[in-house]
Order: C-alpha cells, then sequence, then structure tokens
C-alpha cells in the first residue's frame, strides 16, 4: 500500500513548520551540502524537495548554484515557494519519481534525494533515471532512515543543542519549541503511519540498486544524530 498525495498534503502543514529549525535536520543538510560538494554553476536536482529546507540551506551557505526541486505533494511545493520566496536560480515543480523524468540525458552534475526511496515502489527505476539524466562524473546524494529509526534521539539531540546556545539564543529557541509543540502530534501520528506503510532500507539494500542503476558508491556515513544513513555515489561513465 502507497499512501496518497493527500497523506502528504496534510504531513506537509506540520513538516515544513517544524523540520528547518530541528538541529539534527540543520546538520543533515549540511551533511548533505558537503557530500554534493557544490560549485559555482553546478545544475542540481533536489528529487523530492519536501518544504525547500535543503533549498534554504544551500542558499544560506552562499552556493549560487542552478536547483531544480521536484516533489509528489503540492502542499510540500506551497510550503517550499513560501520559504525559498523568488529566486531566480531555483525552479519548484511537480514531478512524481515512479514515472520517467521530464528532462533529457545528462540535464545535470548533482542530484540529491533525501528521505525519498523508500517511499518509492520502484527504487532502482528512480535510481536509474537519476544515472540517465546525470552528467558523467556527477555525484548523487541519497539519504535514508536506518530500520532502527529513533525520534527521540532527534528530539534529544535538538534539545542538547538549544542548551549549548548562550541564553539570549537559548530563550528565543525555547519559545520557538513551544510555538512549534502543537505540530508535534501531528509528526508523530504522521510518522507512525510511514512506519506501518513502508519498511526502511538496511545498508546493503541501499546500495545494491544504487550499484545496479550504474552509480559507483564513494563514501557512507550517518547523519540526523545517527538515524540515517547518507550515501555518496558518482557517475563514472
Amino acid at each position: 500500500m502507497m499512501l496518497t498525495q493527500r497523506f502528504w498534503d496534510r504531513y506537509a502543514v506540520a513538516y515544513s513548520r517544524m523540520i528547518g529549525h530541528w538541529a539534527p535536520h540543520q546538520q543533515m543538510f549540511k551533511d548533505v551540502i558537503a557530500a554534493l560538494d557544490l560549485r559555482f554553476g553546478d545544475q542540481l536536482l533536489d528529487a523530492g524537495c519536501g518544504a525547500g529546507d535543503l533549498e534554504v540551506a544551500i542558499v544560506n551557505s552562499g552556493q549560487i548554484v542552478d536547483i531544480e526541486a521536484i516533489d509528489f505533494s503540492l502542499g510540500m511545493l506551497a510550503g517550499a515557494r513560501k520559504k525559498c520566496g523568488r529566486n531566480q536560480n531555483l525552479h519548484l515543480s511537480w514531478a512524481d519519481l515512479d514515472n520517467r523524468l521530464a528532462y533529457s540525458d545528462q540535464t545535470f552534475n548533482k542530484v540529491s534525494c533525501v528521505q525519498v526511496l523508500y517511499s518509492l515502489p520502484r527504487p532502482t527505476f528512480t535510481l536509474k533515471e537519476f544515472h540517465r539524466v546525470m552528467r558523467p562524473g556527477g555525484t548523487l546524494v541519497i539519504v535514508e532512515p536506518k530500520p532502527d529509526f529513533k525520534g527521540s534521539a532527534m528530539f534529544s539531540a535538538h534539545l542538547r543543542a538549544i542548551n549549548s546556545q548562550k541564553p539570549g539564543r537559548r530563550l528565543l529557541s525555547y519559545l520557538r519549541l513551544i510555538f512549534f509543540l502543537p505540530f508535534l502530534p501531528i509528526i508523530i501520528r504522521c510518522n507512525r503511519e510511514i512506519e506501518q506503510t513502508y519498511r526502511s532500507f538496511e545498508p546493503s539494500d541501499l546500495l545494491a540498486p544504487i550499484k545496479e542503476s550504474g552509480f559507483t558508491v564513494a563514501e557512507t556515513c550517518e547523519t540526523l544524530s545517527r538515524q540515517d544513513l547518507l550515501v555518496k555515489a558518482v557517475k563514472r561513465d
């Protein structure tokens, strides 16, 4: 069974307000940017951009790259448009990653896909599409939740990050946390539904389709308070 676009649009209401402010997610997006090794003028496809938090992180990092950001959820895209505002280097559009991508061969030299593959019925097909639209020498960065994913670990890491801040900033962070608490039950309920519907990849099960799709795995590491696996791969030919 697959969760519907309506579910992801409902999830977006809370997701777009909370995720970008959580310290573990902010660090995860920094890890993704570092793995992508972005350079001026890169052409990046962010497949499953969600509420645009990676795009915001890229802009805040000072990198000037052309970003094609796509997502299945209109609610997520609405949140991304609100966060990102007008940016001449960013184009947001709807796409279904279980279908052929609407781009020519070798369009991009960087592709990111963060916490998306687990929800797709044909991840190998999608990865082969990433390979098709990527130029030789390009970089793919995949992030996927580990099977033993624990949301409580992220919450604890966020609290530790707040407590390490200077007093004035710490107070603002706690006030922001109080503001977001009403959305937390929605996130928890939706995550439970996601866990009941999909199965997270074992590391070997994630690496196998990446290699089968023509990529060479260059690096793996943990991210998101060690709850997710980040894979960096390259297209050799």
